[in-house]
């Protein structure tokens, strides 16, 4: 089946009323936009690397790491669904999950994609494209330096997590500028110990870097950068870095 074709009638052609436009394609990825004041607004359609299945992501320009899926901003999604990708085995079962994502991004998304616009504080102070780009092109080398300087060591990931939530408490009162270079070392550091724990890979997709594993079957992605950048950003919430942790796998 042609999946871009479908994806522009189905999707595409409802979204086009409310000013979305197809934007293009990035690996595993379908991407509508428009322009809301000074912010672009994305409509993702993503589709799993390793089963059949898809999943929608919306973010803005003002932070294109922070990413709401389904489960963020539809309020049935436990009761209704509780899944992170929408199965299909054949070209009906695709068109349906599309019609599903229309219904669910127009009534809840778009309120979200608004609610995603409003300049914070938060969206000052997060990971930029260069820094998402630097980390994955040299992690290895990152994670290096930083167990070298830090004496830490990738055993137990809560050990990892705990370690690094205490440097950030001792880094706390630092700008953000003089904190960049050892937030991408801290990242390095956190996602190694996610790949060498659960077998995972590093992965970039233009703009964001990421760690892909699978877990009880599942398709996993996790951020190190955003964790890391956030937790720092948000200290003063005790154990933050384990809990944003924990909810992957909740």
């Amino acid at each position: 089946m042609k999946k871009i074709k479908l994806i522009k009638t189905v999707i595409g052609e409802k979204l086009e009323s409310y000013g979305f436009k197809y934007y293009g394609k990035e690996p595993n990825s379908w991407i509508f936009n428009r322009k809301h004041g000074n912010v672009e607004q994305f409509v993702c359609i993503y589709d799993s690397k390793y089963d059949a299945g898809l999943r929608v992501e919306l973010y803005t320009s003002l932070d294109i790491g922070a990413r709401s899926e389904i489960r963020d901003f539809y309020p049935m999604w436990e009761q209704e669904y509780n899944k992170f990708f929408w199965e299909y085995i054949d070209e009906q079962s695709f068109v349906r999950v599309l019609n599903e994502f229309t219904s669910i991004i127009i009534n809840y998304g778009l309120e979200e994609l608004e609610i995603l616009s409003i300049p914070t504080r938060e969206k000052v102070i997060r990971p930029t494209e260069e820094m998402q780009k630097r980390l994955y092109d040299n992690h290895e080398e990152y994670c290096s330096r930083f167990t070298e300087t830090y004496n830490m060591k990738i055993e137990n990931i809560y050990e990892v997590i705990k370690n690094l939530q205490a440097l950030m408490k001792e880094n706390q009162d630092k700008t953000y500028e003089e904190m960049q270079e050892l937030l991408i070392g801290m990242a390095a550091f956190y996602g190694s110990a996610m790949c060498i724990q659960f077998s995972g890979t590093w992965s970039y997709d233009g703009d964001v870097c990421s760690v892909v594993f699978r877990f009880n079957n599942e398709e996993i992605e996790c951020f190190p950068l955003q964790h890391i950048v956030f937790n720092w950003r948000d200290v003063k919430f005790e154990e933050g870095l384990k809990n944003t942790f924990d909810l992957l796998f909740s």
